[in-house]
């Protein structure tokens, strides 16, 4: 943005600087030949006036020294011309080549004007000045009086007045370069200060403020009110975790009371199937709603424990471990877990990325059929971490692709399995803090494949920070 400003800058400029020089210098190369042409006008009818009164041949000859005197001193040619153009008076050079240059001007003279003012003298060719004006005499013309100028002084004055333009052209340019990059940097500082502090925000410091004291006006009003949203952003996020953290906090001791007193009316009540399968069903809703409470206090405490605690993680050794740690619970529904890695480190928190793992892993063998098969596969791909864990379940439909890891959410196939609808929203969020992702695609013939990418280094952890706020549609899914 800053070149394309001083691009724009340099270009205003620089037509300011063209309107001012051309003019300028049109006005000087013209001023300089007018009065070069004035002057050699006054001599040419001075010289005409003389040739009027001469009417014997000794005044000729006195005229023609006088021309020759003139030459001498001045460098200019001058000559008398009769009505037929022949002449009658002039310097010795006159028959030179510069004759045929002034036919034009004599023919114009001859006829009764005088030759016209040149449009202007510019470096070039060195033609001469020529000036011709009719000789009359008791109302007519009887020949006409030229003068010959070389012009080579005045255009070597106009084109070094020209290269001096130019150059203070140059200077003034490069100055107005200077001060559009400084006038550039000091309008976009506040603008790149504020998009750093947008994406630090984004990536999860609401702490980040910006300084009022940089710029223009205007953008220091946009520092201040950039300043008071990035606090009342941060205090909302701040009451809404709180809020979160403090629900679950609270709920958790009614819900340890009330399996107490549920274990003890299950010792008073008098046995009976009718009873016994409401009593079942009552601890069961009741071990959900711990569950969600669970799930609610990890979500809202992953994205600030996951940014604090990240660091270098060895996914084969992290697959090796959550293998180890499944394979009592994939024996017992008799689900194969297997194991197939490439190495490669990530940026992650161990912890957080075995919950993580931990939650597809237990999606992955409570939803796969008798029998099946559930693969964890790690590695490097492209510059990223990849870690996948595929199985053999039921899977979804098309359109459920959308809505999966949205808080809640749940297959409406599978309204018998325990879970709570949170566990891939924690992993999306875990992930989600050092720009990671979490992605869904179908395992043919059947089946889910869960693929979470990660970054390998704290830089690609903090660029490009794009962590979406809390999108309430999902919340309410």
């Amino acid at each position: 943005m800053r070149r394309r400003i001083v691009a724009l800058l340099v270009l205003m400029l620089g037509g300011a600087l063209v309107a001012l020089s051309v003019p300028l210098a049109m006005y000087s190369v013209s001023a300089r030949g007018r009065a070069m042409y004035l002057d050699r006008l006054q001599d040419t009818t001075r010289f005409a006036s003389v040739a009027e009164q001469a009417d014997t041949t000794a005044n000729l000859l006195s005229l023609t020294a006088d021309m020759l005197r003139f030459r001498e001193v001045y460098a200019v040619a001058a000559a008398i011309l009769d009505r037929e153009g022949r002449v009658i008076a002039g310097s010795a050079d006159w028959a030179g080549p510069w004759r045929d240059d002034a036919r034009a001007s004599v023919r114009l003279a001859l006829a009764g004007h005088d030759s016209p003012e040149p449009d202007g003298i510019w470096p070039g060719e060195p033609a001469p000045l020529i000036v011709a004006v009719p000789i009359v005499h008791g109302g007519d013309v009887i020949g006409a009086a030229v003068t010959l100028s070389s012009t080579a002084t005045l255009r070597r004055w106009v084109g070094m007045r020209l290269q001096l333009l130019a150059l203070a052209d140059l200077g003034v340019l490069g100055v107005c370069v200077l001060v559009a990059f400084w006038l550039a940097t000091w309008v976009l500082r506040p603008v790149s200060t504020l998009d750093g502090a947008a994406h630090r925000i984004a990536g999860g410091d609401l702490a980040s403020r910006v300084a009022v004291t940089q710029g223009p006006v205007e953008l220091r009003r946009l520092a201040g009110s950039f300043n008071h949203m990035a606090a009342e952003v941060e205090r909302t996020v701040c009451r809404q975790r709180n809020f979160a953290m403090d629900a679950s906090h609270q709920l958790r001791n009614p819900l340890t009371a009330m399996n107490l007193r549920l274990e003890m009316l299950a010792g008073l009540i008098p046995e009976s199937p009718e009873t016994g399968r409401e009593l079942a069903e009552v601890r069961r809703e009741a071990d959900r709603l711990r569950e969600v409470v669970d799930s609610l206090l990890d979500l809202a405490s992953a994205r600030y424990v996951f940014a604090e605690r990240a660091t270098t993680v060895d996914l084969a050794a992290l697959v090796a471990d959550r293998i180890t740690s499944w394979q009592a619970m994939a024996t017992s529904k008799n689900v194969v877990l297997v194991a197939r890695s490439e190495g490669g480190q990530a940026y992650a928190d161990w912890s957080l990325l075995s919950s993580a793992v931990d939650a597809v892993l237990d999606n992955a063998i409570r939803y796969s059929r008798t029998g099946g098969r559930v693969e964890v596969a790690c590695g490097i791909s492209g510059d990223r971490a990849r870690l996948t864990v595929t199985d053999a379940g039921p899977g979804l439909r098309p359109g459920e692709f959308a809505r999966i890891g949205n808080r809640f959410w749940r297959s409406p196939r599978n309204p018998n399995v325990p879970g709570s609808g949170l566990g891939l929203a924690i992993v999306r969020e875990s992930l989600e803090v050092v720009n990671g992702r979490l992605d869904f695609e179908p395992a043919p013939p059947h089946g889910l494949r869960v693929i979470m990418t990660l970054p390998v280094s704290p830089d690609q952890a903090a660029s490009d920070q794009t962590a979406p706020a809390d999108d309430p549609a999902k919340a309410s899914a």
